[in-house]
């Protein structure tokens, strides 16, 4: 008798996932409502849009920013409570779906730390570079380089096929970079 009260009164590892599942749809639920009636910008949204809306909502972004790690925890909770059910079956057959799902989870938060990088890098940069020129575009490239001589040269060659040679500035622009033409320092 003494044995069932403590199994009904305890909370095993697949119901304590379960409600990981649950704070997880909270937590991102929570940063929705903070940012969205802020105004985030939605995909396609004008770069007008989103210099403005980052330069001036940093702290809104940083706010929703910062409940987004608790939700990734309670979401590997939840994957890792869902292979725990799953798995003597799935062995039995000779299958893994539920791993599949583990990691494609795994990934998921990858993918989403990165879209809360660019959203906290947007902050710092955009609020250095909010006003805007005649095009709609910051009166300043934010999405130049920054060089300043604490700063190492950049490494020869990019991803673009341009190669850089320092930050001397000889072409006009910061590591070589000449207004809205990118050309290489010699």
């Amino acid at each position: 008798m003494l044995r069932k009260i403590n199994e009904a009164t305890t909370m095993g590892f697949p119901r304590i996932c379960g409600l990981a599942a649950l704070g997880f749809a909270a937590m991102i639920s929570l940063s929705n409502v903070i940012q969205v009636p802020a105004g985030l910008p939605v995909a396609g949204a004008g770069l007008g849009e989103v210099i403005a809306f980052f330069g001036t909502e940093s702290r809104i972004v940083g706010i929703g920013s910062a409940l987004t790690p608790a939700a990734w925890v309670l979401a590997t909770m939840f994957g890792a409570g869902v292979v725990s059910v799953l798995w003597r079956s799935e062995r039995r057959r000779g299958e893994a779906w539920s791993l599949l799902g583990l990691a494609g989870l795994v990934l998921q938060n990858a993918a989403f730390a990165g879209v809360i990088a660019i959203r906290l890098a947007l902050t710092s940069t955009a609020s250095e570079d909010t006003a805007p020129d005649g095009n709609g575009t910051a009166a300043s490239d934010w999405s130049r380089p920054r060089c300043s001589s604490a700063r190492p040269p950049s490494p020869r060659g990019s991803s673009a096929g341009v190669t850089l040679s320092g930050c001397s500035g000889s072409s006009g622009g910061c590591c070589g970079w000449s207004g809205s033409s990118r050309t290489a320092s010699p």
